[in-house]
């Protein structure tokens, strides 16, 4: 049975699951000569990006996906937006930088990407993103309700925002979407 380019393509990067490729690279280990070939090519590893059997780094290079294993854990929060996440009473916490946190509260359940592993060369601890918030630590809050203008109401198709009163969330705010509703109330 002929091999396909695809097929081709993966049982060579699978030599090398860690390595990145450039498509010269990829082209002449194929023996792709010609440019209709390296057209071809192009458009298979397009096609297999698609389907997540590949995927580009920064350099615009060509490697394997890497196989993503995702823990749970309990995450804390900073007042400064960054957090950790405890695994393991016993381990070190996992650091969670601001933009990593998938807007996590403290105290949610989590599922995070290690995205760093512990240096201790560099006496540094792992890093994750969370990825999942399996669990909220909240599930009622109270606060003060700024209803929107009409205006706002029309462009945002929300009705408004809940600042809570509790101080251990400062920034926090919840925008919310009426769904359905019974009767119109008056808000005082």
């Amino acid at each position: 049975m002929k091999e396909t380019m695809k097929t081709k393509i993966l049982h060579f990067m699978e030599n090398s699951p860690k390595k990145s490729f450039a498509m010269e690279d990829i082209a002449q280990n194929l023996g792709l000569e010609q440019s209709d070939d390296f057209k071809a090519l192009v458009q298979t590893v397009a096609t297999m990006e698609r389907e997540q059997l590949v995927v580009f780094n920064k350099k615009g290079k060509v490697k394997l996906p890497s196989k993503q294993t995702l823990v749970e854990g309990t995450f804390h929060a900073n007042e400064r937006g960054f957090g950790f996440v405890t695994i393991d009473p016993e381990e070190d916490d996992v650091y969670i930088a601001k933009e990593n946190t998938n807007y996590a509260i403290d105290g949610d359940l989590v599922a995070i990407e290690i995205i760093k592993t512990t240096d201790p060369a560099e006496d540094r601890g792992a890093e994750g993103k969370i990825v999942e918030i399996k669990q909220r630590s909240i599930t009622q809050i109270v606060g003060e309700f700024q209803l929107f203008s009409e205006d706002e109401i029309a462009k945002t198709d929300l009705y408004g925002v809940i600042t809570p009163k509790e101080k251990s969330y400062p920034g926090l705010k919840f925008w919310f979407q009426l769904s359905v509703f019974d009767q119109w109330m008056e808000i005082l």
